[in-house]
């Protein structure tokens, strides 16, 4: 019996007494947030490497599948209900929408003015929810994502936008659509 302060060492040389399974590769770094995705054995960690990884769960094992990077540490993310899309934030200030599942690429869709700490999805309102360490809580819906990708792919380099990829609320959005 193994005790707190370490006096017992009967059990010191067992290090994975459950015998659990390692997902590997592993990150470089800390891990800083893990989701599950809704609709299959899809696991994505993000972690201080900049790294949002997704790895395939089975019986017995984990295949890795794709990563994405952020410019800095990568803090949190979240499936879309219909576990196809990830979100993810960190300290690059960003939001980023990876459709995962379809092999496309991954954009930003929102940003904050200090790391996004949280971020949720919630299905009922089709609705991206964050959180910074701005003291922010910002949110937008799919179509407003869809529509801040579309500017900022078709408009980053116009002048019709002061920034590249900047968070338009839902407000703009349904005057822009009138």
């Amino acid at each position: 019996m193994a005790s707190f302060g370490g006096l017992n060492t009967a059990a010191a040389g067992n290090v994975n007494p459950n015998k659990s399974l390692e997902v590997l590769p592993s990150p470089s770094d800390s891990v800083s947030s893990l989701s599950f995705s809704p609709k299959g054995n899809y696991l994505v960690a993000t972690s201080w490497d900049n790294q949002v990884r997704c790895w395939e769960i089975m019986a017995g094992s984990s295949q890795p599948k794709a990563s994405i990077s952020h410019d800095h540490p990568v803090l949190c993310s979240t499936w879309k209900d219909d576990g196809t899309t990830v979100f993810s934030g960190g300290c690059d200030k960003i939001v980023k929408m990876w459709p995962l599942m379809s092999g496309g690429q991954p954009t930003t869709v929102a940003a904050h003015d200090a790391p996004v700490k949280e971020i949720a999805w919630i299905q009922q309102m089709n609705l991206l929810v964050t959180g910074s360490w701005d003291k922010t809580l910002r949110h937008a819906t799919l179509i407003t994502i869809k529509w801040c990708h579309f500017m900022s792919r078709n408009f980053a380099n116009t002048g019709i936008l002061d920034k590249p990829n900047q968070f338009i609320p839902s407000s703009f959005l349904s005057v822009a659509l009138l």
